[in-house]
Formats: structure tokens, sequence, C-alpha cells
């Protein structure tokens, strides 16, 4: 995003600190996030972040994102686009401000088939891997209800992590091309909210289901169905 703004505010909010507690006393859930942070270092190099001359990092605690904490922040009262990405649920006087502002999510997981948590994961598991991609919408008070501006889908990759991480990439990649070229007003169409197929929460994710996914062989010819 920094590529594409004179100047970027980005609020960075902590993951939470019983679902690390929980990673690091359960082995397999502790190796699957490797792997994930693996793939995600991959494609996210941290040097490159470090690096951002045009970026202010505005860092708040766990589930502390409100407006009186904002309503102050220059950057944050003047910008432009309003971008969600993964953040703890925001409501009140912050989402009253934001839905005002336009404000889009970036949603990992394809609309309106799959809502919730780890979206990814759910479609290599419902063997579903033409739903492994993500979803740029309007932010809503439902969990990913919002009208969809468009959805990205990645290639065939044999490495699931490399396969779910890179959908990651390419949606960002595709937003800061969209930003880059449409100037005009963004052309929304409805999510069609009866078609979701999993509407997947956190309890739903534990080390059974993780164990099912490693013995899922996604193949080429399955994007095609």
């Amino acid at each position: 995003m920094s590529e594409v703004a004179n100047k970027l505010f980005v609020i960075i909010e902590p993951k939470s600190n019983l679902i690390e507690k929980k990673i690091k006393k359960n082995k397999i859930l502790h190796e699957y996030f490797k792997k994930v942070q693996k793939a995600e270092n991959q494609l996210f190099p941290e040097k490159v972040i470090k690096n951002l001359k045009n970026t202010t990092i505005y860092p708040v605690s766990r589930n502390k994102i409100d407006f009186e904490t904002l309503k102050n922040e220059k950057l944050f009262l003047k910008s432009s686009k309003y971008i969600v990405f993964g953040s703890s649920i925001i409501k009140d006087k912050l989402y009253n401000y934001l839905k005002k502002k336009g404000a889009i999510n970036i949603h990992m997981g394809i609309s309106p088939y799959y809502r919730g948590t780890d979206c990814n994961f759910w479609a290599i598991i419902d063997k579903r891997p033409q739903d492994v991609g993500g979803t740029i919408m309007q932010l809503s008070k439902k969990i990913d209800a919002g009208k969809i501006l468009f959805t990205s889908k990645v290639s065939y990759k044999k490495n699931k992590f490399d396969f779910m991480m890179s959908s990651c990439r390419r949606i960002i990649d595709d937003l800061k091309k969209y930003l880059k070229d449409n100037k005009k007003k963004m052309l929304f169409k409805k999510n069609n909210l009866k078609d979701c197929v999993r509407f997947s929460k956190k309890k739903d994710f534990n080390s059974m289901i993780i164990k099912k996914f490693y013995k899922i062989n996604i193949k080429k010819a399955n994007l095609d169905k």
C-alpha cells in the first residue's frame, strides 16, 4: 500500500495472548503456525516492511481500537481511503465513522462462499481449492457481509501453506493496482449470503482438523472443478 499512498497510517493490533498461549502448549498447532509463518515471511519480507519511509505505525492494545483513541490523530482523520484487514470487531463510533468514509475490508476468503475465520484453510478442508483467495468488500456490521468490490484467486501451488498465503499477497497486490488505476467511485455488487458454504469460527479450528488438512492432496486439476 505504501507504493500507492503519499502517506500511510497503519494501526497495528497484536495477536490475542490467549491464542498465543494455546498455540505454544499444543505441538500440532505450534507446528502448523510455524509453517504459516514460513510462507508469510517468504511473501512479506520483514526487512522491506521496516524500511517504509512514508509509513507511520500506530500500535494499539488488543480490542482497544475505538474512535476515542484515534480522533486526535491527524493522519487517521485526513485519510482518503480506509482499509480494514484482520482486526478485532469494529463497532460503535469507530464503525460509524469508517462506514461513513466508505471503508473497505480485505477478507481472506472468496465471498459469498466463505465467511468467518481461516476461510482458505476451510476451503481446502472442503476440497474446494477453487475458492482459495481473497475478497475486497465494504465494511459491514455483520461479519463478511458487505457488498463485494472484487475477488482474487491464485494459481496452483503444491505446498498448501504457500497456496493459502499467496492468496493474501495476491489480493493485496490487486487492491494496490485497483487503487492506482481507478480514480472513480468504487462499484460494488451484492453479496449473496444465501450462497455461503461455511461460516467458520475460531472454535472450529483444532488439532484434529489440522491433521485432516495435512492429509488432503490438492491437485492442479481440482482448481478447474
